[in-house]
C-alpha cells in the first residue's frame, strides 16, 4: 500500500553519538523527504524477488532497474514497484548470461546496458529485452555509462589503472578500441598505494546536458568532465574527519578505510548527493553524511546527517531527475524505499 512519510530535516549543528569531530554546518538548504513506496516483492519467484542487489538505475519513464547479484539477472519494475520485465538468462559463461553484475545503465533510447566483472564484458539489451551484443573493454568497469550506443563511459579500478581512470568510448564502431578516449588523471600521493587498493572506486554520473560527473573515493573532490572527455570544473571541500586509508592486516592483505565516499547520485538535473563516511572503529560501524551540491555553480549547499534526514543511507542509492531519491535496504527483506525529495534555499 502506498503511504506518505514526511521527515524534516533540522538544520542545526548536530553531534552524532559517539562521534568525536563535531561537523560545522552552515546550510544553505532544507530538505524533506516523502516516502512514496517500497520496490521489490517479500515473497515470489526468483524473477520477481530481489536477491542481493549489485546496483540499480532509473529510465527516463521512471522504471526501476535492479542488478540482482543473485540471480544474476536485470529486473526492471514500474515506477509503482511493479515487475515489469527481466533481462538476462541467469548465471553462465553464454551469451545473455553473467557471472557478476557489477554495474548498469540505461540510455536515452533504452538500451540497456550490463558490466559483468568476472567475465569483463558489457552485455547490452535493447528496450525489448532482445541481446543486441556483447563487447570485452580493456578496461575491467567498475561502473557504466551510456548516452547512447556512440557515447559509453567506463570506471576502472584504480589497482588497475595506473594513470587515467575513465574511458570513453563508441560501441557502434567495428573495433570500439579505435574510438577509445583516456581521461581524469588517478589520485597520486604517499597514500596511493593504499587509496587504490582499498576496495572503493568512487562513481559517476551523466547528466542532461552530457556532462560526466567523477566523484573519488579518497580525497574528497568532484570533476565535471564534457563529452568530449574535457575537464569543466572540480568541486572541493575540506572534511575534518577525512583520513587515508590503512593496512589493517598484511597476512591476509586487508586494507580498510577510514573515511571516504561511497557513492553519489544526480537529482533533479541539478543537485550532486554525495554520501560521505567515516569509521567509528570502537561501535565497529560508519557514521554517514550526505552532502548536498550545485553541480551547474559548484556550491556547498549543505551537509545532513543520517539522523536528520531519518534514513540509513545505502551504499546503493540512485536519485532522478523527476526529483526522487532511491535507496536500497535488506532488512526485513531485500527492497528499494522510494522518496520524494524536496530542497528548497533558506531565507537568511
Amino acid at each position: 500500500m502506498k503511504y506518505i512519510k514526511t521527515i524534516i530535516i533540522i538544520l542545526t549543528v548536530v553531534i552524532v553519538g559517539g562521534c568525536k569531530k563535531n561537523i560545522e554546518k552552515d546550510n544553505k538548504i532544507s530538505v524533506k523527504l516523502e516516502e512514496q513506496n517500497t520496490i521489490g516483492y517479500q515473497s515470489g519467484t526468483d524473477d520477481e524477488i530481489i536477491g542481493m542487489m549489485a546496483d540499480m538505475t532509473v529510465d527516463a519513464k521512471g522504471n526501476i532497474y535492479v542488478a540482482d547479484y543473485t540471480f544474476k539477472k536485470v529486473k526492471m519494475y514500474s515506477q509503482n514497484g511493479k515487475l515489469i520485465k527481466v533481462f538476462g538468462k541467469g548465471e553462465g559463461r553464454g551469451p545473455g548470461e553473467f557471472k557478476e553484475i557489477r554495474s548498469i545503465d540505461v540510455d536515452h533510447d533504452g538500451n540497456l546496458y550490463v558490466a559483468d566483472m568476472s567475465r569483463g564484458v558489457v552485455v547490452i539489451f535493447d528496450s525489448t529485452g532482445t541481446l543486441v551484443k556483447e563487447f570485452k573493454p580493456k578496461m575491467r568497469p567498475a561502473y557504466i555509462l551510456a548516452n547512447s550506443l556512440n557515447e559509453v563511459y567506463f570506471l576502472g579500478f584504480w589497482n588497475h589503472n595506473t594513470e587515467k581512470i575513465l574511458s570513453k568510448l563508441d560501441l557502434t564502431k567495428d573495433d570500439p578500441e579505435t574510438s577509445e578516449i583516456r581521461f581524469c588523471d588517478r589520485y597520486i600521493g604517499s597514500d596511493s598505494w593504499e587509496v587504490a587498493n582499498v576496495g572503493f572506486t568512487g562513481t559517476i554520473l551523466k547528466d542532461n546536458e552530457k556532462n560526466i560527473y567523477y566523484t573519488s573515493f579518497y580525497p574528497y573532490y568532484i570533476r565535471k568532465y564534457s563529452s568530449n572527455c574535457t575537464l569543466n570544473a572540480e568541486f572541493k571541500r575540506d572534511v575534518s574527519f577525512y583520513e587515508p586509508p590503512y593496512i589493517k592486516e598484511k597476512n591476509p592483505l586487508y586494507v580498510a578505510p577510514r573515511s571516504g565516499s561511497q557513492t553519489s547520485a544526480l537529482i533533479n538535473n541539478k543537485y550532486i548527493l554525495n554520501k560521505i563516511f567515516r569509521v567509528d572503529e570502537d561501535a565497529k560501524k560508519y557514521i554517514v553524511y550526505l552532502d548536498v551540491w550545485d553541480k551547474n555553480t559548484g556550491e556547498f549547499l549543505g551537509i545532513f546527517s543520517e539522523k536528520e534526514l531519518g534514513i540509513e543511507l545505502s551504499r546503493y542509492m540512485f536519485a532522478d531527475e523527476k526529483g526522487y531519491l532511491y535507496n536500497y535496504i535488506d532488512e526485513p527483506f531485500p527492497q528499494i524505499k522510494k522518496y520524494k525529495i524536496n530542497i528548497e534555499y533558506i531565507k537568511k
